[in-house]
């Protein structure tokens, strides 16, 4: 099971959503269906009670095992009828899922969920001998400019250097203007390191002693998954992050994974700048990251979305819950 399937990796987003981790499994002759989520109670006071779920930052959603396509379509109709019922008698009032680009997951529900396209994502399949082989020679140029000018790449796998990490981490955040949400605490990182101990590992790129790029990687047993990361500005031209994914693609060779998966861009545009640098990783890999949604009680959707006055034309979901 990928990381992002499991129990650890939820909690680490419990109090980030202010939620409560929860798993369903949902049993028949025909296989299995897990789903951990986060429910989040909804904040209002006319609709007092009553919650929403979501997967956590990064990818999930149900999974199925099933032994032919004939059980799994049986199996997810079984889950469907089951885990709508659940929603009910939870007064759940609606879910969204962002399934997972690698598993490809948003397939098998699709009959099941309102289910939309969100964005491309990269993955450097895991074949050759070694990352310089695998990456395209543009790319391979940046690696060697950074290993030329001193830029050395240390594994950090007990969060020697989270407080570095999060320096850096805040200086890209602003640099980007981000979001509020993904300004994590530095205590957030700390109990991810802990809680995904033998899960994840973090690559710093150092130039004369000093820390001037970072990521964080999760894995499993055929993944590898570019997490966060950062570069302190005054290093870019340095191309260090060029030489810490290759690090994780050398360390994914070794341990015989099957794939490092980059993610996507800041935007869903083809153009996207983030984008463009991961793709320069690949030889033509990319994966499509699609969203879920469900409202499980229409209802009480409208009310919320009334007792805010949100105008329905924007695309967040759920509605309520836009700023």
């Amino acid at each position: 099971m990928d990381v992002y399937f499991t129990n650890a990796y939820a909690s680490c987003f419990k109090d980030v959503e202010n939620a409560e981790v929860c798993e369903y499994v949902h049993s028949s002759t025909h296989g299995e269906v897990y789903y951990i989520f986060l429910k989040r109670k909804i904040d209002s006071e006319l609709c007092n009670g009553y919650y929403d779920i979501v997967t956590p930052y990064g990818y999930g959603g149900p999974i199925i095992r099933a032994s032919d396509s004939a059980d799994a379509t049986l199996l997810t109709t079984g889950f469907s009828n089951e885990f709508s019922r659940y929603c009910k008698e939870n007064r759940i009032v609606c879910e969204f899922i962002r399934f997972h680009p690698l598993v490809e997951n948003h397939k098998i529900f699709k009959n099941i969920y309102d289910i939309r396209y969100s964005r491309k994502t990269v993955c450097v399949d895991l074949v050759g001998e070694n990352a310089l082989a695998i990456v395209p020679q543009k790319c391979r140029n940046m690696i060697r400019k950074a290993d030329k000018r001193g830029v050395e790449v240390k594994i950090d796998y007990e969060g020697e250097y989270t407080d570095e990490f999060y320096r850096i981490y805040r200086l890209t955040m602003e640099r980007n203007n981000a979001a509020s949400y993904y300004y994590f605490s530095i205590v957030f990182f700390r109990e991810m390191i802990k809680r995904l101990h033998g899960k994840c590992f973090s690559l710093h790129a150092f130039m004369e002693n000093n820390i001037i790029a970072t990521a964080l990687f999760l894995y499993s047993d055929q993944y590898v998954h570019y997490h966060f990361s950062g570069t302190d500005p005054g290093y870019y031209h340095l191309s260090a992050n060029n030489l810490i994914l290759s690090s994780a693609i050398q360390w994914g060779l070794n341990q015989g994974k099957l794939k490092v998966h980059l993610g996507g861009g800041f935007t869903d545009n083809d153009d996207d700048t983030l984008l463009a640098f991961k793709k320069s990783f690949s030889k033509g890999t990319l994966c499509e990251f699609y969203v879920g949604k469900k409202i499980h009680d229409i209802k009480t959707y409208d009310a919320l979305c009334k007792e805010r006055a949100i105008s329905e034309e924007s695309t967040f979901f759920p509605l309520y819950r836009a700023t």
